[in-house]
């Protein structure tokens, strides 16, 4: 979220923000390798919640289901990615930082209130640095 000053004088201060973006402020992106594992190509939108599959260290998109590592989040899709079947391609990964949490999505139709292992998925967000902010409260 960009912030422009367009006021500034020795009683008034105004800053417009930029409320479109997924990334707010303060945040670290890592670039991070991504399979897609399918026959088909796939598109994965912006502020998808990842895993890792902890076999292969490969992103993997977060599985609640799962038990193979992917179940756990380490970070939040970047940017829109489109990848061909059978591909590894690296993605950019955000590890830590506020983002906007209406823009945060879990890819298998759970929420960020899905528990796993009696811990939220936003909760475990917050764990690992990533801070979920309501921008229209900012």
């Amino acid at each position: 979220m960009g912030a422009t000053v367009s006021v500034n004088t020795s009683n008034h201060l105004k800053i417009e923000r930029d409320n479109s973006k997924l990334l707010i402020g303060g945040y670290s992106v890592k670039g991070q390798a991504y399979k897609n594992a399918s026959a088909s190509s796939e598109v994965i939108p912006e502020g998808t919640v990842m895993g890792r599959i902890a076999s292969t260290s490969l992103l993997a998109k977060l599985d609640e289901t799962k038990t193979d590592g992917s179940q756990y989040p380490v970070g939040v899709l970047a940017s829109e990615i489109e990848v061909g079947a059978g591909l590894t391609m690296n993605v950019q990964l955000c590890i830590k930082g506020d983002l906007d949490k209406s823009k945060v999505v879990v890819a298998t139709g759970a929420t960020l209130a899905t528990p796993i292992a009696n811990i939220q998925i936003a909760d475990r967000l917050v764990g690992i640095g990533i801070n979920l902010l309501n921008v229209n409260q900012l």
